[in-house]
């Protein structure tokens, strides 16, 4: 790709033009280590070209430190650091943000992985999924707005992958190679099994529910030891701003069903509820303030039912004159007036 492509994808990224199907493209390009003097310069002409009104340093230090805290990194210098990444800091403010988030995942496993591993990074745009097949055996399904990145080739001793996003797994048994899923601040190890785990960048929680078999989960600089040991059909839940973990019992199938194209959902907020859908369907909800979105709902959409049954399904579950309208993508959520008009 020329410089002047480049540039062009990302100014189109910068002004969230970018579709689902070169969003991959661009990461990849970013997180490669090749031509960092023509990335450099595409960063910097956009940079150059963005007011200062545009963005804020401040929100955009503090999202950054944000991101640098989840992966447990915070306060460390990265080994190998190029000079990219450097300027990342301060060309952060004019990418969109699930990018940074990659980028900075691809910063901590270089921190941790021997230079010399090739690695794949793969992008699950909204509204997709991805089936992958790893080099041991292991089947990895990927969720919608997902980011998985993993050795072309495991190492002799370990099997070590990263996750920002939510995959199921289905890890081929090898007991001299245990199998590492790092989500920042919580690492889930095993040896065969499967189970799910759900680390989105914008959540507050770290999901991980076994089907079958047995994981360790632990925190991430903490020893293997200091884990929790699950069952099947039990679940951890790592709370982000406590750093507490807790064990409770589910029905693992009620976490995987997203595999099978449904998507079901148990006593969960309405915000979490429409996040999920949002990244099912790759729409956008705004919601105006007098819609109670702390209220839990219960509910299940199967696959290949269209966005607007699925809005006509909240519709009926939210009641209290609720109103939607449908938009190029962007989903509006509202309350009707007496006598039919919104509020």
């Amino acid at each position: 790709m020329d410089k002047h492509n480049i540039y062009q994808l990302i100014r189109r990224a910068s002004d969230g033009l970018v579709k689902s199907e070169h969003r991959d493209k661009l990461l990849r390009w970013i997180t490669n280590r090749k031509d960092e003097r023509e990335k450099e310069e595409a960063l910097f002409r956009l940079w150059n070209e963005t007011e200062d009104n545009e963005i804020s340093s401040k929100e955009t230090f503090a999202s950054l430190l944000q991101v640098k805290s989840r992966l447990g990194i915070g306060g460390r210098q990265l080994k190998k650091q190029s000079s990219l990444l450097v300027h990342l800091w301060r060309y952060a403010a004019i990418l969109i943000f699930p990018l940074v988030m990659g980028i900075f995942i691809w910063m901590y496993m270089n921190y941790e992985m021997n230079a010399n591993v090739e690695m794949v990074e793969c992008f699950v745009p909204n509204g997709e999924q991805k089936h992958l097949v790893l080099s041991d055996g292991t089947n990895v399904i990927l969720n919608s707005g997902s980011l998985f990145i993993y050795p072309e080739k495991f190492s002799k001793d370990s099997r070590k992958v990263y996750l920002t996003g939510e995959a199921f797994f289905d890890v081929a048994h090898n007991k001299k190679k245990p199998f590492t899923v790092h989500t920042g601040r919580l690492n889930v190890e095993v040896l065969g099994t499967s189970f799910n785990v759900e680390a989105y960048s914008d959540d507050s929680e770290i999901t991980t529910t076994l089907k079958q078999g047995s994981v360790n989960v632990f925190r991430f600089g903490q020893p293997k030891e200091s884990g929790i040991v699950m069952k099947p059909n039990e679940q951890v839940v790592y709370h982000m701003k406590s750093g507490k973990m807790d064990l409770v019992t589910v029905n693992a199938e009620d976490y995987s069903s997203w595999t099978d194209g449904d998507l079901r959902f148990i006593e969960r907020p309405l915000s979490e509820v429409l996040k999920v859908i949002s990244r099912r369907y790759d729409v956008s909800f705004r919601c105006d303030d007098k819609i109670n979105m702390e209220e839990l709902y219960t509910t299940v959409f199967h696959g290949g039912e269209t966005i607007e049954q699925v809005m006509e399904v909240m519709k009926s579950l939210i009641g209290n004159g609720m109103g939607y309208s449908i938009d190029c993508g962007f989903i509006h959520l509202y309350l009707k007036k007496k006598g039919g008009t919104t509020n």
